[in-house]
């Protein structure tokens, strides 16, 4: 009601339909603008890239900070490649992960270039590891590592890792996947 005698003082005209629709673009709007807010402060990006042949979007989550290691988890869907689940982890001497697939032809064409991969990190060590998932679901691979971060947080002292260096170590992988021909 005083919305509507502030829209009427200032001339517009004002039905309840028109105040009714004008409230529900502002909740979605706010809702969208939260939903936004709230991927950039967890630091999750959805982005187009050109994997092999195929226009794919890649979620990518950065997770820095001393509550938690440095992980970074990459995930993608291409018609040729399946789907695709990286878990990486900054350590302070190198970089250690793995990659689960639903696709056998994919799985064996990340062990072969295993090395390829994980020279893009950039980093003195790494150990990276491949494994097929018959049924790689991507929530499930997110909501089970977040599990099992905090009952290993307890255990190990708490080390902080450097944005620059997660985005390296993510940029590193995407571009090692790029270069494969599938």
């Amino acid at each position: 009601e005083e919305l509507s005698a502030m829209l009427v003082k200032e001339g517009y005209p004002v039905t309840q339909a028109t105040v009714s629709r004008d409230i529900r673009e502002l909740k979605l709007m706010n809702t969208q603008i939260s939903i936004a807010g709230k991927m950039a402060d967890n630091e999750e990006y959805t982005i187009p890239v050109l994997v092999g042949s195929d226009v794919t979007n890649i979620s990518l989550k950065i997770v820095r900070g001393t509550e938690k290691k440095g992980m970074v988890e990459i995930l993608f869907e291409t018609d040729r490649a399946g789907k695709v689940a990286a878990r990486l982890e900054a350590k302070e001497e190198g970089v250690s992960g793995f990659a689960a697939t639903d696709n056998k032809e994919m799985q064996q064409m990340l062990e072969q270039h295993i090395q390829d991969i994980t020279k893009e990190f950039e980093e003195e060590k790494s150990d990276f590891q491949v494994t097929y998932v018959s049924k790689l679901n991507f929530s499930r691979f997110s909501d089970h590592y977040k599990s099992k971060e905090t009952a290993r947080e307890a255990d190990e002292e708490t080390y902080q890792v450097q944005t620059a260096r997660l985005y390296k170590i993510a940029k590193g992988f995407l571009e090692g996947i790029k270069k494969l021909s599938f």
